[in-house]
């Protein structure tokens, strides 16, 4: 007979996984916590197999590879994640995710900045952002695309294509301003 395992939850906050933006930054992808926090890997979607990075590889049409995060800030794309702190196990999966607290300045930083589209990854981050969507003033765009992550089952990357095509839509719209 098999014995379920207990998870071991810890408290993990963004202390050292920072919005990673600037005055430049058009589209905000968003999402709920990564798990490259527990890694010491201090970026997002970083994670061997996550495909975040490539796909948005393929919207600014880089040939490369290998892909960082700060690479996509030049494009006007910036990450942030909604979960400002929680209790999870090292998976950070978003069913073990317990007792996430939303990142209000996420919404303020919406209204304030010159943020034109907001791309939301996976169940748990969706689920929190339309709980506080009322707190964006303006019109926007908001994509809602599933987890990137490797471990998504519902992931199929033909997918993806127009979410890619609007993006790039977007980054033209502000190349031609």
């Amino acid at each position: 007979m098999k014995t379920k395992r207990k998870k071991t939850y810890t408290f993990y906050s963004h202390d050292f996984l920072p919005p990673l933006m600037d005055a430049k930054t058009r589209i905000l992808v968003v999402g709920s916590f990564s798990s490259s926090i527990n890694r010491n890997k201090h970026g997002y979607y970083n994670q061997k197999g996550n495909y975040m990075l490539p796909l948005l590889g393929s919207v600014c049409e880089l040939n490369n590879q290998s892909f960082e995060d700060k690479d996509f800030l030049e494009y006007g794309i910036g990450f942030y994640d909604i979960v400002q702190n929680c209790y999870a196990p090292g998976s950070f999966a978003d069913s073990d995710i317990l007792d996430p607290v939303v990142d209000r300045n996420l919404f303020r930083i919406i209204n304030e900045k010159t943020i034109e589209a907001v791309v939301v990854t996976g169940k748990l981050a969706w689920t929190l952002f339309c709980e506080n969507a009322r707190l964006i003033k303006d019109n926007k765009i908001i994509v809602r695309i599933p987890s990137t992550s490797n471990t998504n089952n519902h992931y199929r990357k033909p997918d993806w294509e127009s979410v890619v095509t609007l993006l790039k839509k977007i980054i033209m719209l502000g190349a031609n301003e």
